[in-house]
C-alpha cells in the first residue's frame, strides 16, 4: 500500500498543535517561574521499638528521655527561575506537625550558598523560618527532633507569586510504571482520533461537516496534550523541546496508523475500476 501524504493536513496540524502546546507551555513556565518548596529528605526514629526493649535504650535530651522520638531532615529550596526577595514574604514560613508529635529541637545543618544566613525560631510547637532572599538554587537544609509519635508535618507560607510551598516527600515519591503506561496509551488514541479525522484517505463511513471535524480534531489534540504530558512527566522529560520532539513523533507514528485504519478497502477500489 502506497503511503501518501496531505501538505494541507500537516499544515493544520502544526498550527493546532502549536495552538494547543504554546499556551500550555507559556501557562507552565510562567507557573514555575516563581517556585518553593520544602523537600523531606528523610525521616528516621531514634528509638526503635524492638531495640529499645531488647536493648533498654534511651534517648535523652538535657538529661531528660525522651519518648519516640523522631529526626527528620527538610532541604527548603528555591527551584524556580526568579529570586524571591524577602519583602514578598507576608510572614515566617513555618513547618509543624499536624499530629500529636512535638518539636523539641531544630538545627540548620546546611546551607547553599555558604553566606546564605537563615534564622530558625521555635514558637508554640511551630518552627519558624524568618524571610530571606532565595535566589534560584538557594537552599537550607533543616534538621528537626520530635516526640510523642511519628510526626506528620504541614507547611504554612505566603509569598507574592508562589501558590503554595508544598513539602514534596523524596521518599515516598515513586514511579508507576501501570499507570505511566496508561496515560501515554490514552493520549497515543487520542492523537489516533484526531488524525483519523482529519485524514486525507477515503473513507465510507460516518461524515462530518468541516466545523464538527475541525471541533473533535481540537477536542482530541486537547485530550492528547493532557495525557501525553502526564505519561512523559513520569519518563522524567522535561523541557519544551523535549515535549515537542515526543509530540512530533507521535504525530508521525500515529498518522501512519490512522491512515492504515482509515485506507480503502481492496473490493471498493476494484469495483469502481471494474465500473469505469
Amino acid at each position: 500500500m502506497a503511503i501518501h501524504f496531505d501538505w494541507k493536513f500537516w499544515v493544520v496540524l502544526a498550527a493546532t498543535l502549536a495552538g494547543v502546546l504554546v499556551p500550555v507551555w507559556l501557562w507552565r513556565v510562567d507557573l514555575e517561574a516563581r517556585s518553593v518548596h520544602f523537600r523531606k529528605l528523610s525521616q528516621t526514629s531514634l528509638q526503635p521499638p524492638d531495640a529499645a526493649k531488647t536493648l533498654d535504650l534511651r534517648v535523652t535530651l538535657g538529661g531528660s528521655e525522651l519518648q519516640s522520638p523522631y529526626l527528620t531532615v527538610f532541604e527548603l529550596v528555591n527551584d524556580g527561575a526568579r529570586p524571591v526577595p524577602a519583602s514578598d514574604f507576608e510572614s515566617a514560613l513555618e513547618i509543624t506537625p499536624k499530629n500529636k508529635a512535638e518539636i523539641v529541637r531544630t538545627s540548620i545543618t546546611a546551607v547553599r550558598p555558604a553566606d546564605l544566613a537563615p534564622s530558625l525560631s521555635l514558637e508554640g510547637g511551630t518552627l519558624k523560618i524568618k524571610p530571606m532572599l532565595l535566589n534560584p538554587g538557594d537552599s537550607v537544609t533543616i534538621a528537626i527532633l520530635t516526640i510523642k509519635e511519628e510526626p506528620d508535618f504541614v507547611s504554612r507560607a505566603r509569598i507574592a507569586g508562589v501558590r503554595t510551598v508544598p513539602i514534596v516527600n523524596l521518599q515516598a515519591k515513586a514511579v508507576s510504571p501501570v499507570r505511566m503506561v496508561v496515560l501515554i496509551f490514552v493520549g497515543f488514541i487520542f492523537f489516533v482520533v484526531a488524525n483519523l479525522v482529519v485524514t486525507g484517505w477515503p473513507s465510507r463511513g460516518v461524515r462530518l461537516r468541516p466545523r464538527a471535524s475541525f471541533l473533535m480534531f481540537v477536542a482530541a489534540m486537547i485530550g492528547a496534550t493532557i495525557f501525553l504530558t502526564a505519561g512523559l512527566e513520569y519518563l522524567g522529560i522535561e523541557g519544551f523541546w523535549q515535549y515537542a520532539g515526543a509530540f512530533v513523533a507521535f504525530m508521525l507514528l500515529t498518522n501512519l496508523i490512522s491512515s492504515w485504519l482509515n485506507r480503502a478497502e481492496l473490493t471498493n477500489v476494484r469495483q469502481k475500476s471494474d465500473a469505469v
